[in-house]
Order: structure tokens, then C-alpha cells, then sequence
């Protein structure tokens, strides 16, 4: 199976919310949990928004990026949402203090 067809299948499954079949997308060889599809949304951000909380639990163990690509602009209007800031949009405060938890843990690290 060629690589845009292996990220396409994991994305249709985020989206519908196939735990299972996600799994099986990231056992693949060459998949990439933090690839951004369009350059918008994470898997992550999919998932949250999608409303697919154990799907969302599932790219956190596997390792999905949980910070945005660049720093945030001060500008209200310019700047980059996260997948906390989805997570808090879309009322799932598990997934916001798992995030937190992450983020306290990387910057924890030397």
C-alpha cells in the first residue's frame, strides 16, 4: 500500500472513531502519528473534534505531538489553535489535563 493511502485510511479512521482500525494504521511501517493532513488539523485535533475521546486517549499513548507547530501569536485573531484548545472547545476535560500532564512531563525533561 502506497504511504498517502496508509495516512488516508488512519485519518478515516480518527474521523469515524475505529479505535481498532487506527491501531492497525499505526502498526503499519512509515505511518506518521504526526503528520498534518492538509496542514490543519492533527489526528488529534480530529479526533477531539470528531468527539472520539478513546480514539484521542490511543494517539496520546502512542505518542502524538500534543504542542501546535509554531509559537502562538499574541494577536487574538492569529493564533494557532492546539489540540487543548480543541479539547476545551469541544468540552472533553480529560483530554485537557492529559495534555497538561504531557506538556508539565516535557518540560520536565533536561
Amino acid at each position: 500500500m502506497y504511504r498517502p493511502q496508509q495516512q488516508e485510511l488512519l485519518i478515516t479512521a480518527v474521523e469515524q472513531g475505529n479505535k481498532a482500525e487506527v491501531e492497525t494504521c499505526l502498526n503499519m511501517p512509515g505511518t506518521d502519528i504526526n503528520e498534518k493532513p492538509w496542514g490543519m488539523e492533527s489526528l488529534l485535533m480530529r479526533a477531539i473534534r470528531c468527539n472520539h475521546k478513546d480514539v484521542a486517549e490511543l494517539l496520546m499513548e502512542r505518542g502524538i505531538d500534543v504542542e501546535p507547530d509554531s509559537p502562538r501569536s499574541e494577536t487574538k485573531d492569529c493564533r494557532q489553535k492546539s489540540a487543548r484548545d480543541y479539547a476545551e472547545f469541544y468540552g472533553m476535560p480529560d483530554i485537557v489535563k492529559k495534555i497538561d500532564e504531557q506538556r508539565i512531563k516535557r518540560m520536565a525533561r533536561p
